[in-house]
């Protein structure tokens, strides 16, 4: 929601709810639900053969078991009591939703929805954002933990943060940051904490190389981001809490910025990364990382900014992306070696052609398609196993249990990179670009603008934002994680041995401890 939203039951003069404007928040509400389906529908193609089930079901459980927290106290935190800057109200108020059928929200000056219609697309924001972070921990621990965790950081990290942005009397909200729909409760929050927990889980096996395996199903990976654009609609087009010619501007914002952002990223792929036959391909892991990068940039500023700028989003958005992934493919790889490979420790040519058509790129002559460097832009040349969309580059390590070689995948800083910083960059360039012109095609939402309206001040209100919200995000997740550690029966790592392995993904079950690959030759598979 925009900061001109006043999400706390308080009635204004203007006047009462629209039908129109209640079926619109219905349809919006469940367009970011797809979003949580869409991002399983990544994870599980991101993943090796035996975790792509878990792929598919974390994030779903993630979203259900968040869910119960937003009806049991999660609202409550975030939405109740006006007076309190940083938690909700202290009495039973929002608590299982107690009292918010009846009552009105909505912008401080405009039209109203039912409090019950906010608390439920907001709902829905807290479950998709919960589901980002199953990313980075599918293939890397007990399940039960995760989930847990998962629990203890929407209570403690994403509420409050979300308070803080846009309740009214939230902090962020009353010093004049401009979120629209979450750079920083969102995004920032989400890929931070990812980043946390990969590196958490790291540090626990740290003396452990990393060999490289390769995504399953690229199909997934490009129906889930065409689906996650599909959803994206709702996250951004909602966000006015009514329908109204600002609730089409962030829907062609959004559209624009993920365009561009998928452009971008893919182009640059191809310039300059070639494989060792020397051959430029195009790479649709690539365009599925441009446009979440796009996406994401532009969703703290979708409502705030002319249609004509959202372009900038999705350039700007995955140039950084690509930057910052190959910033983090040196820094990963002086900490964590990479991966030796079967033999000398790289694919040979042949075996690299031979894995075309399981790949995600393809021929510059259309011919083909392929998925070995797939999603690394010029980090191809870094770590020549990268591979991820808008959340997690797998990776395994290979352990001896009973002297036999298994595998435990992990993942690396993707989410971090196309979540964290792509939304740090978008909640920069929303304060400078907002406008105070596109923020009132509503007639009634009205902002002072950014850089470019001579609010030079709205770009530090940005930054103090953004930083609050990493930084905040941050030491809570690795508190959290430290925490549970100290109590066996919540620790993260946990191993099967190859007897206890079983495929159960044609039953539809999941092991609550950490998938092993099937080998290591899964990788040249």
């Amino acid at each position: 929601m925009d900061s001109s939203i006043n999400p706390v039951n308080i009635e204004t003069k203007a006047g009462g709810i629209q039908k129109a404007d209640i079926g619109w928040m219905l349809i919006c509400s469940g367009l970011v639900f797809i979003m949580v389906p869409a991002v399983g529908l990544i994870y599980s193609g991101l993943s090796g053969k035996s975790s792509g089930l878990r792929g598919m079901w974390l994030p779903l459980m993630t979203a259900a078991l968040v869910t119960v927290e937003w009806y049991l106290w999660g609202y409550a935190i975030t939405f109740t009591d006006p007076n309190n800057i940083f938690w909700g109200s202290r009495s039973t108020d929002g608590v299982a939703l107690t009292r918010v059928q009846t009552a009105k929200s909505g912008n401080l000056n405009g039209p109203k929805i039912p409090e019950l219609v906010f608390a439920l697309y907001q709902g829905m924001f807290a479950a998709f954002s919960a589901s980002l972070v199953s990313g980075a921990a599918i293939g890397k621990g007990r399940s039960l933990s995760f989930l847990i965790f998962i629990s203890l950081w929407s209570t403690f990290v994403y509420n409050p943060v979300a308070r803080w942005t846009w309740s009214f009397n939230g902090w962020s909200y009353h010093m004049g940051a401009l979120d629209f729909a979450g750079g920083t409760a969102v995004h920032i929050t989400s890929g931070t904490t990812a980043a946390v927990f990969a590196l958490f889980c790291r540090f626990l096996r740290r003396n452990e190389p990393r060999p490289h395996i390769e995504a399953q199903n690229v199909i997934n990976i490009a129906f889930g981001t065409a689906l996650l654009s599909f959803g994206w609609l709702g996250f951004n087009g909602g966000s006015t809490l009514a329908v109204n010619v600002r609730s089409v501007s962030a829907c062609m914002a959004t559209i624009l910025a993920g365009s561009f952002g998928g452009f971008t990223w893919c182009i640059s792929d191809y310039i300059f990364s070639t494989s060792e036959d020397g051959r430029r391909r195009f790479s649709i892991c690539s365009f599925c990382n441009g446009i979440v990068s796009g996406l994401v940039a532009v969703t703290p500023a979708a409502g705030f900014i002319p249609v004509r700028t959202a372009p900038i989003f999705g350039i700007v958005g995955s140039f950084f992306g690509i930057l910052f992934w190959a910033i983090c493919r040196v820094i990963l790889n002086n900490l964590w070696p990479g991966p030796p490979a079967p033999g000398d420790g790289r694919m040979s040519s042949i075996n690299r052609e031979a894995d075309v058509g399981q790949r995600g790129t393809a021929n510059g002559d259309t011919q083909g398609i392929a998925l070995t460097n797939v999603g690394c832009p010029v980090g191809d040349g870094i770590n020549g196993n990268a591979i991820g969309v808008v959340d997690a580059e797998r990776e395994d390590i290979v352990r001896e249990v009973d002297g036999s070689s298994i595998e435990v995948k992990k993942d690396e800083l993707d989410i971090f990179v196309l979540h964290a910083v792509v939304g740090f960059v978008g909640m920069i360039l929303t304060g400078i670009f907002a406008s105070t012109e596109a923020a009132g095609l509503d007639r009634h939402t009205i902002i002072k603008g950014g850089w470019l309206d001579y609010n030079w001040k709205q770009v530090a209100y940005q930054l103090a934002d953004a930083i609050s919200g990493f930084i905040y995000a941050a030491v809570l997740s690795l508190l959290i994680l430290c925490l549970m550690e100290t109590f066996s029966r919540f620790q993260l790592l946990s191993f099967l041995s190859p007897v206890e392995k079983v495929d159960d993904s044609v039953r539809g079950k999941v092991d609550d401890e950490v998938d092993i690959a099937e080998s290591h030759d899964q990788s040249n598979a």
